[in-house]
């Protein structure tokens, strides 16, 4: 009976949106083949992992169709953190350097928009120069945009800050991205399960060079100016 519900769901589906409907010139650019789930969509404001030709063609086009009329609304208005959320996730940190100029974003806009984008990126690494262009773009107190309690628990820090990052330290530029949890940084060190090349780093920072503290994912993160973050040890992580 399951199943049965299942087939009627993609019937009505397939006739919503149309079985046979082509992609679209632009959506067609985005297709992509990858060995888990073979043909997939990327496209900056839609994404189907897997895309399936036979079926997805009409519900892809539409989908971009409201998300380009929902970005120029948002456009017009100079709404930047709708601009920056209408994009999928990989993309935002593109939309948020592409749109950040837009005529009456305020500072607040700006800074709101980058602090929620900063906690849903999960390619920080691959996107750094962007991200300390972003961060240094303005003289920014960030933390007079953040919530009460990421707040206050930046202003309990003292002058100097100890922090830390468990990872490789084979790094090419100097991480953003630490914690004030020693635990954490040895979670992080640890969490594929290889700990062969693995190290757990110390460092220190003041606490003026520090754009802005987040546990908005529980890590006790502090994102930092990388140039006066001063190194103090790294010790290999044991089993």
């Amino acid at each position: 009976m399951r199943l049965k519900g299942h087939k009627d769901m993609l019937k009505q589906l397939q006739e919503m949106y149309g079985k046979n409907e082509p992609l679209c010139d632009e959506l067609k650019g985005h297709l992509e083949t990858c060995d888990i789930f073979g043909e997939v969509l990327k496209h900056p404001l839609v994404f189907m992992v897997p895309y399936f030709a036979e079926h997805m063609g009409g519900l892809a086009n539409r989908a971009l169709k409201q998300k380009k009329e929902q970005m120029a609304r948002a456009i017009a208005k100079g709404d930047l953190m709708t601009v920056v959320w209408l994009h999928e996730r990989p993309y935002r940190i593109d939309a948020l350097r592409d749109y950040v100029a837009m005529p009456s974003v305020s500072e607040a806009d700006f800074a709101k928009a980058l602090l929620q984008a900063w906690t849903d990126s999960e390619n920080v690494w691959q996107n750094y120069d962007w991200w300390v262009e972003l961060l240094s773009m303005r003289k920014i107190d960030w933390m007079s945009y953040a919530d009460k309690v990421d707040s206050e628990a930046f202003d309990a820090l003292p002058a100097e800050v100890d922090i830390y990052r468990g990872g490789l330290t084979s790094w090419e530029d100097t991480p953003l991205s630490w914690t004030t949890d020693r635990e954490k940084a040895e979670w992080f060190a640890r969490r594929f399960g290889k700990v062969e090349d693995a190290n757990l780093m110390k460092a220190t920072i003041k606490k003026k060079h520090i754009y802005f503290y987040t546990n908005g994912r529980s890590e006790s993160e502090v994102v930092v100016d990388p140039e006066h973050v001063k190194v103090i040890w790294y010790e290999p992580i044991v089993q």
